[in-house]
């Protein structure tokens, strides 16, 4: 499928239309319209060749839209890229976590659209698979019956979250087709399109994006909120790694605290810069242990 295959980074100026848009005043859709006739003409071999030159920073930064009609859409819509996927894949749990089936019988607030999401509500795939919580199937009596129903309605309403979410029409329409009331499966059939594993060369572009950051560089700047949000960066780039492979709160405060430079404040570089020197005994921002570390509440 190549719907989901991305045009390369805006670094990658022939394909970047933005900047057209905004030089002569003209809607921002019509460059994305064509990007799309791109993407859906282009030869996927092409297309591959074009997306491996964008690849390395398909993880870094956020794609999410500046604006989004919260009418019609419970979290920024997904643009269909594997880039955009790991944003939307955020957003969207974030959210099912506090949506519930609205109306009904008690029972219908006992499971949040996220665990039907997981498979973790009743009759759930993947609850069903545990001998200790698993239901009869197929239900034998009147509250396994309802226990059914509800979780029917949870699936179809999730369908319905995920379906209409997708802005890219050729990919909403191959998993409206496949699974037009099974949010659960369409879930799995989405990321299995177009979730990407980060390889040794994202890693690398992730690897220097750490390197490099500091209150000016991810433009997080100097005011009362600059500490918050760059823990809040650092965390953030740190989960879009993969879990073998992320650094550890340890490390990330250390990140943080190297951040301090003197032309920012030379009181807090000074702090800072005595902290990473000291020797275990002697650091302050730790965690009461064992283990000891530090942490970012000692910050």
């Amino acid at each position: 499928m190549t719907a989901c295959k991305p045009l390369p980074n805006p670094s990658f100026r022939l394909f970047s239309f933005s900047w057209i848009a905004q030089f002569f005043n003209i809607s921002p859709s019509l460059p994305d319209r064509f990007a799309q006739l791109i993407r859906t003409f282009t030869p996927s071999y092409l297309l591959d060749i074009l997306y491996a030159s964008g690849e390395s920073a398909y993880m870094i930064g956020s794609t999410a839209p500046s604006s989004f009609d919260s009418r019609v859409y419970i979290v920024p819509p997904f643009n269909g890229t594997p880039r955009d996927f790991i944003r939307f894949e955020r957003d969207l749990n974030i959210r099912l976590s506090r949506e519930y089936v609205p109306g009904g019988s008690a029972g219908d607030t006992e499971f949040s659209l996220q665990e039907t999401l997981e498979g973790m509500d009743e009759y759930g795939d993947i609850l069903q698979q545990d001998p200790a919580e698993a239901l009869a199937w197929p239900p034998h009596t009147a509250a396994e019956r309802r226990a059914l129903m509800r979780h029917s309605r949870r699936n179809r309403m999730l369908a319905s979250y995920i379906i209409s979410h997708i802005l890219d029409e050729n990919l909403k329409g191959m998993i409206q087709a496949a699974f037009p009331h099974d949010g659960y499966q369409a879930w799995r059939l989405l990321k299995a399109h177009c979730y990407r594993e980060p390889n040794d060369l994202t890693i690398l572009e992730m690897n220097k994006v750490w390197a490099d950051s500091d209150f000016n560089f991810n433009s997080v700047g100097i005011d009362e909120n600059s500490i918050g949000n760059m823990i809040r960066f650092l965390y953030e780039l740190n989960n879009k790694r993969p879990a073998a492979r992320r650094y550890t709160e340890n490390e990330v405060v250390e990140k943080l605290l190297s951040c301090f430079k003197p032309t920012i404040s030379e009181s807090l570089s000074h702090t800072a810069m005595m902290e990473l020197a000291a020797a275990p005994a002697d650091r302050k921002f730790i965690r009461p242990g064992p283990p000891r570390y530090r942490t970012r509440q000692g910050v």
